[in-house]
């Protein structure tokens, strides 16, 4: 173990230097937090130098690392991120001194928690010798993470440390126990911005539990701007540490998508596996694919994710040995590191991929025109995820797709023909939902998914008339709509959910600010009359009444392969 002192270091005398440096020869006894004569040593060479001096002990009693600040600061080195196990702290306790103040200042309580130290002993220096122990404690809020005990005379401390640490892991073991939650991984939901943070925080919750993860606990901070190398303020990462440590959480799940930077830097504070809000919705895309198609789409998009997101740590960026006459032959060249062969192997799958979806593009693009040859006319239904799009198909065409309550339900794009009163024949395509601000990468890979919207005669927008939030959502479908292209097809808004609303009467004027006269219905119950007699008149408008039916083989059950 190297015993040189870290920190501000610059300026001292090579004497001062060793004088602080011999703070690693102290021991202390197992049953004590800290000896007098430890503190009084490094009160006395606080003092000398007008800096800040802390030592981490470990749980035998041995110094591990001597750390110097300035007057005001004294930062904790770097330390093995190797966790010790649920509820476990990291037997260290630290043990730092301060020229001024009665107490820790946030960035020492800020320090402790995101270390997990088993304890921070604060030696006050004026205006006489005081220590304060300030501890961790299992908590259900963050506002309360830790406890500040009194000021104490430092030859008075108790001489109980490993039965007290011993308490408070049985404790926080106790408090991660109780919140298992049997078969889903266990996450906190760190929501950051400045406009609804309620809605924002609604939807990741029904994003994480759509990807399988139990939500431990929330924390949301608004801010104006946030934070360009953590997204979350230093406060709230601490605070974000210690719920981990008192649920037992394995990842973290961002509002935000995060530059690779900034999920670094949080994974290295937090040490705990962060996602952001596009990870996560490509993980329920990877679990809802069933067909090729839509599992060469989810691939490609996770390799554009994960492709800037490739940063050396450890021994990624050893090198990989050149070939044979690297050096004109003479020697052997430092080759490629491992990050470059990562890359280049990243690209050329997702070119292998997109050629894959190319010839999918292809075959899609040649059953539309083979319907086109039948004269049908096709309906997409587009919408917000989890609006009921599935139910209202499978009660339009007898489909049988998959329809839960629960966000991207059914990924796959799914066409059926039925006749409407007038006796046309008639496409419908159910395809992916919506969501608000979705990544510009994840559309280009869904685009062959999409197709199907793009060729469609009339648009069945279907909306949730029981979300708070439906004006909002249907604007936001209007919006990502125009943004691939989709402008001036003809739509037909259909309110769906009204079983749940007290007053559908109520709702009725309000839903006519969307569009022309929106149709108020239950895809659950309820006659469809009124929105078929719609799609015919919207269609007689459109296209004429095709008389050639459709053979069964030009309906696939994808609409893609």
């Amino acid at each position: 173990m190297p015993e040189h002192a870290s920190g501000q270091t610059s300026g001292l005398k090579p004497s001062d230097l060793r004088a602080v440096e011999r703070l690693f020869r102290r021991r202390v006894p197992p049953a004590a937090v800290a000896t007098p004569e430890l503190i009084v040593e490094l009160a006395e060479r606080s003092q000398a130098l007008g800096r800040r001096i802390g030592v981490l002990v470990n749980r035998s009693g041995l110094v591990t690392h001597v750390q110097v600040g300035d007057a005001k600061t004294l930062e904790l080195p770097a330390l093995s991120s190797k966790r010790r196990g649920p509820g476990r702290l990291k037997g260290l306790r630290w043990i730092a001194t301060s020229l001024r103040g009665d107490g820790p200042n946030r960035d020492d309580l800020n320090a402790l928690v995101r270390a997990r130290l088993d304890l921070l002993l604060w030696v006050g220096l004026e205006p006489e010798l005081r220590v304060r122990e300030v501890t961790l404690v299992p908590a259900a809020v963050v506002d309360e993470t830790v406890v500040q005990g009194e000021p104490q005379d430092p030859h008075r401390l108790p001489q109980d440390f490993p039965q007290r640490i011993a308490e408070l892991e049985a404790a926080f073991g106790a408090s991660v126990a109780g919140q298992r939650t049997q078969g889903d991984r266990s996450a906190l939901l760190a929501v950051v911005g400045s406009g609804d943070l309620e809605e924002a925080r609604a939807e990741l919750a029904a994003l994480a539990s759509a990807a399988g993860y139990g939500v431990r606990g929330e924390l949301v901070q608004r801010r104006e701007r946030p934070n360009p190398k953590t997204l979350l303020g230093r406060g709230k990462v601490a605070d974000l540490c210690a719920l981990a440590l008192s649920t037992g959480a394995e990842v973290v799940i961002v509002s935000h998508e995060l530059a690779p930077r900034q999920q670094a830097a949080l994974e290295d504070l937090l040490d705990l596996e962060v996602l952001d809000r596009t990870k996560l919705i490509l993980d329920v895309f990877a679990q809802r694919a069933r067909t090729h198609a839509g599992k060469l789409q989810v691939e490609v998009a996770q390799l554009r994710y994960r492709l800037p997101r490739l940063v050396g740590r450890g021994g990624d960026f050893s090198r990989v040995g050149g070939g044979k006459g690297a050096g004109f032959g003479r020697t052997k060249g430092a080759g490629e590191t491992k990050l470059e062969v990562d890359r280049r192997t990243i690209r050329r799958r997702i070119h292998a991929l997109e050629q894959q979806l190319s010839r999918v593009r292809q075959q899609g693009d040649l059953r539309r025109r083979r319907r086109a040859k039948n004269a049908l006319p096709q309906v997409a239904l587009v919408g917000y995820t989890n609006v009921g799009k599935s139910t209202l198909f499978n009660r339009l065409t007898d489909a049988g797709v998959q329809a839960e309550d629960m966000l991207f339900a059914s990924l796959d794009p799914t066409v059926r023909a039925r006749r409407l009163p007038s006796g046309r024949r008639v496409l419908f395509a159910d395809s992916v939902g919506f969501v608000r601000d979705l990544p510009a990468n994840l559309l280009e890979a869904f685009r062959a998914t999409l197709d199907e919207i793009g060729t469609a005669d009339l648009l069945l927008h279907v909306a949730d008339a029981s979300d708070a939030h439906v004006f909002e959502r249907v604007e936001a479908v209007r919006t990502l709509l125009a943004g691939l292209g989709h402008v001036g097809v003809p739509e037909v808004l259909v309110c769906n959910k009204t079983d749940l609303l007290e007053d559908p009467a109520a709702f009725a004027p309000l839903a006519r600010t969307l569009g022309r006269e929106p149709l108020l219905l239950s895809a659950r119950e309820g006659s469809l009359d009124p929105l078929l007699a719609r799609l015919d008149e919207e269609l007689e408008a459109i296209a004429p009444e095709a008389e050639v039916v459709a053979s069964e083989d030009l309906v696939s059950e994808d609409g893609l392969e």
